[in-house]
């Protein structure tokens, strides 16, 4: 099949065409450390550290095995389309390993309820509780709290003291590895155009599309899509607009003019290849740009 090449600038297809060959072979791994947790709680102010702040700001150095993304980045990834929680609620069962929710605002409270309604949802979600409120006969604790303790794979429920969350985190570490650590890659089996673009593979697309991105930053949006199109030999429209959207609202990338461009441990990939030299790769790409799209280097200047 004939697919139509970049606009104005084709990188080289013997690059594409190994990737193509590890994908359509089935010799694609997402790797163990590529798990994605959503955090939830009292949004940050100037007013105080929330316990999200103090656990963020800690993950960022200490637990660096996961993907750690704040809530309303996610939900910024919808824009100013109106969408309807229930929408919401499956496309992060979808999109996420572990829904992490500190219950420290009527916010965090709410969204807890409207999570533990889903079965799909309740079954990722590590909910942190004020010690305070831990004998609490109230529907909290008898309701939504009862049903994570029973139906959640991050059971039990932990009880800290807000003001002091750090004291708990080994607590919260050990419920994370217990349940989200793997020793090693999973063998990922999106060798055709219907799997990639299937419903159940949401997550394992949205890690291709970055891998992509940052293969291939600076990138153009037609170009990532031909290098779709030219691994799955398809014309087909591909929906990676969402992903895209998704991957700039949560920081893993950003938009400069027309290129899409990685911003996120740049020698890091979700996936792994064990036929390729990803490295290797990247460096063809940008000796590539080095001759033929010198235009592409100064985007890169204060990330590189």
């Amino acid at each position: 099949m004939r697919v139509k090449r970049f606009d104005r600038i084709k990188v080289e297809n013997d690059i594409i065409s190994e990737i193509k060959k590890s994908i359509v072979s089935q010799r694609a791994y997402i790797k163990a450390e590529s798990q994605i947790v959503f955090l939830f709680g009292a949004k940050s102010n100037t007013q105080r550290t929330t316990a999200r702040d103090s656990f963020y700001d800690y993950t960022k150095k200490h637990l660096q095995d996961y993907l750690f993304l704040l809530a309303e980045d996610f939900y910024r990834s919808f824009g100013d389309s109106p969408v309807d929680l229930l929408t919401l609620e499956d496309e992060l069962a979808s999109y996420t390993d572990c829904v992490l929710i500190i219950l420290e605002s009527p916010g965090a409270i709410a969204e807890l309820g409207a999570f533990s309604l889903k079965s799909e949802l309740v079954k990722k979600i590590l909910a942190i509780n004020e010690r305070a409120f831990m004998n609490e006969d109230s529907f909290i604790n008898k309701g939504p709290l009862a049903k994570i303790q029973k139906e959640s794979k991050f059971s039990p429920v932990i009880h800290a003291k807000f003001e002091s969350i750090l004291a708990s985190i080994g607590e919260i570490e050990k419920s994370l590895s217990k349940n989200l650590q793997r020793k090693r890659s999973v063998k990922v089996e999106f060798d055709t155009y219907d799997k990639f673009n299937g419903a159940n593979f949401k997550k394992f697309r949205l890690m291709l599309v970055r891998d992509l991105v940052t293969l291939f930053s600076p990138v153009k949006f037609e170009e990532i899509l031909y290098i779709l199109r030219y691994i799955y030999d398809t014309d087909k429209f591909l929906k990676i607009n969402f992903e895209l959207s998704f991957l700039i609202s949560v920081g893993l990338i950003r938009k400069e003019v027309d290129f899409y461009i990685n911003t996120y441990k740049h020698d890091t990939y979700f996936y792994s290849f064990p036929d390729l030299n990803i490295i290797d790769l990247r460096a063809k790409v940008l000796n590539y740009y080095s001759k033929y799209s010198t235009s592409r280097i100064s985007h890169l200047n204060e990330d590189y």
